[in-house]
């Protein structure tokens, strides 16, 4: 590994701890490809093998939240990832999440605010944002495959 980003302080200091001789960067929107080469020790030339995006602030997505999706910081934070696939452009890409992005609409209405009669509007269709970011991968060129895994059936720590 090359490279790391990470804005929460204490998991800084503990990639830093664990990995001292990787490059770090903080919050994703104030670097560019550009940055991100330079700050990884890749000239432009270089390819890269692959990117790794975890926990992609899963938040704007998870049913057990709002699920304001993109129209959330931290969901926007997801498509500044997959900008930066594009232009960086990886021989591979990985993007964890949660369940809940797979049914996700591009713009979430509260059942509170749903009547008997209500219908979704097109961008309220369940599973536009999962089509949204498949749409734009595919566009720039990328297969895409994907899977559902239970972090529970490989050791992973999770907060209950």
């Amino acid at each position: 590994m090359l490279l790391a980003c990470e804005m929460e302080k204490a998991c800084r200091r503990t990639i830093t701890a664990n990995r001292p001789d990787i490059a770090m960067i903080g919050d994703v929107w104030k670097y560019n490809a550009d940055d991100i080469r330079v700050a990884a020790g890749l000239k432009p030339c270089d390819e890269i093998d692959v990117m790794v995006g975890v926990a992609l602030l899963c938040q704007a997505f998870s049913t057990a939240g709002s699920r304001r999706g993109f129209k959330d910081d931290r969901g926007n934070a997801f498509l500044r990832y997959i900008d930066l696939i594009l232009e960086l452009r990886p021989k591979y890409a990985v993007i964890e999440n949660v369940r809940g992005l797979l049914s996700a609409a591009m713009s979430h209405r509260p059942h509170a605010e749903r009547d008997d009669n209500w219908a979704p509007a097109d961008e309220e269709v369940p599973g536009g944002a999962s089509l949204h970011i498949l749409t734009l991968l595919r566009a720039g060129g990328y297969g895409v495959s994907f899977n559902l895994y239970n972090s529970a059936n490989f050791g992973v720590p999770r907060v209950p």
